[in-house]
């Protein structure tokens, strides 16, 4: 697959915060950027155990459909090959399907089935994260594979209609990519990464039906917090016993990574253990096995070459986690000592913003967006809990400007809808008297809150989108008044 990634205009995934990365030679870096870049080196050292047929990147998605299944067909009967009788014919049950999507979130248990998706889309992006590592440690491009990383997450962002392939980012030419592609060595790098990516999701997705959550469907976070490292855990025991290295299947959780690197301040809210306690489980849990693969080491690194750097990597990980962990307790512990609630914090952020709009955004304007056409730039502040506020001044001064803050897309409507009675309630009770605000329905399923400082004065709304497989969008924008 010469191309790169392919997805809709409407396509918005959650933003990183985009930590800078450059040169590890140098120093001063947060111990996670080391730790990420000795990881990459690490799952490519350990990627050593193939289950997947070569596929051919200049396919049509019809035929990557087809190697993929194939490729999953494969891998079921060798990573479930030691389960007991029970989890056996539970698993004998489970319908592995490959919708022929672009949406690289495809990859779930559904409710209350024995079905479980893996999306061509989600297979594909798992491709290019694989390359753009090789790319990094074979041809000596420290960060590549972060940068590429914050490239594509940041594309996602601006709803492009497409997303370089890593040869492309790299600014490879058409005989280069032959040359990359035709390299027996290199494939089958990245065929063995391929695999154990596979591994570790169909087992995890797998552990959902055996393990009973997907009949016993529950909106508490923290029960699907608590589901999902149970789901890892039992993945892990299953390809530790198919030989299989944990550590190798790591890929995809660095990518969630890049996409919220403050899961731990905001644990609380998400259904998922932040990615980092996530990476940092599966490290441990091959740490722990690294005896076992004495005789599947590879590239020249002795065992203890290996558990050297998964312990340095797990140290790395442990002061990132506990500096999150301290900053979560500091923000309660510095609304505590203000007299102040999370309420009072929304109330000064929303009036920040309403005083920005009387200048145009311009006293809250950042950096310029580099996908903006030259009339998009980062805020400088940010609505709790969103993924990002860009601020539009648009040449077109009949466009007139704005701040739109997005947050997170989920599939599920019930979120939405919760998560936008509260938007509109802080924003209600922060408004000052003079506006006023109406609701109305864009469609039978979506609303729309509008708020107006009286006859053509700044204004805010609350935006639930429907982007239909991709989910829920919801946004919160602040107008400038009319000029």
């Amino acid at each position: 697959m010469k191309g790169g990634i392919t997805t809709s205009n409407s396509t918005e995934r959650r933003r990183s915060t985009l930590r800078s990365v450059v040169d590890l030679a140098c120093s001063g870096f947060t111990p996670l950027l080391v730790a990420l870049t000795v990881l990459t080196m690490l799952i490519l050292t350990l990627a050593t155990t193939s289950l997947a047929q070569p596929f051919d990147r200049s396919g049509t998605l019809e035929e990557m459909q087809r190697v993929y299944a194939s490729n999953i067909a494969k891998t079921r009967q060798i990573i479930f090959a030691g389960l007991d009788p029970r989890e056996a014919a539970l698993e004998r049950r489970l319908d592995y399907r490959v919708p022929l999507s672009d949406d690289i979130q495809i990859a779930r248990a559904l409710p209350f089935t024995n079905d479980i998706e893996l999306g061509v889309g989600f297979l594909r992006a798992l491709e290019m994260l694989i390359d753009a590592g090789i790319i990094q440690e074979s041809f000596n491009r420290p960060g590549f594979m972060n940068r590429y990383i914050d490239y594509v997450v940041l594309q996602w962002r601006r709803r492009a209609t497409s997303i370089k392939s890593p040869y492309e980012f790299a600014g490879w030419n058409e005989s280069q990519i032959d040359r990359f592609t035709a390299n027996k060595s290199l494939q089958e790098q990245h065929m063995n990464l391929f695999s154990q990516n596979l591994a570790l999701v169909m087992a995890h997705e797998a552990a959902h039906h055996i393990l009973g959550h997907t009949k016993d469907i529950t909106e508490d976070k923290a029960v699907r917090r608590v589901r999902e490292e149970q789901a890892d855990a039992w993945a892990v025991t299953h390809l530790l016993k198919a030989n299989i290295w944990p550590a190798g299947g790591t890929l995809l959780l660095h990518y969630f990574y890049k996409l919220d690197e403050d899961a731990i301040l905001h644990e609380d809210r998400r259904e998922h253990p932040a990615d980092l306690r996530r990476i940092r489980a599966l490290l441990q849990a091959t740490l722990g096995s690294v005896d076992d693969f004495r005789g599947s080491t590879t590239g020249g690194r002795t065992v203890n070459d290996l558990k050297r750097d998964l312990q340095k990597t797990i140290a790395s990980l442990d002061v990132d986690i506990a500096d999150d962990e301290r900053r979560r307790q500091q923000q309660g512990a510095s609304t505590t000592t203000q007299g102040g609630t999370d309420n009072d914090s929304v109330k000064r952020i929303i009036d920040a913003f309403l005083a920005a709009s009387q200048d145009g955004f311009r006293s809250i304007r950042g950096s310029r967006d580099p996908h903006g056409d030259g009339e998009a730039w980062q805020s400088k502040l940010v609505y709790p809990g969103a993924t990002e506020c860009i601020i539009w001044i648009y040449r077109d001064r009949s466009l007139g400007r704005n701040c739109k803050c997005e947050f997170v897309r989920t599939t599920q409507k019930g979120d939405i809808d919760q998560r936008y009675a509260q938007l509109v309630a802080e924003i209600q009770s922060a408004l000052p008297g003079n506006w006023t605000s109406r609701e109305r329905p864009l469609d039978s399923r979506l609303l729309r809150f509008e708020a107006r400082e009286g006859r053509g004065g700044s204004a805010v709304s609350v935006r639930v989108t429907n982007r239909g497989s991709r989910g829920y969008g919801l946004a919160v924008v602040f107008e400038a008044p009319e000029r």
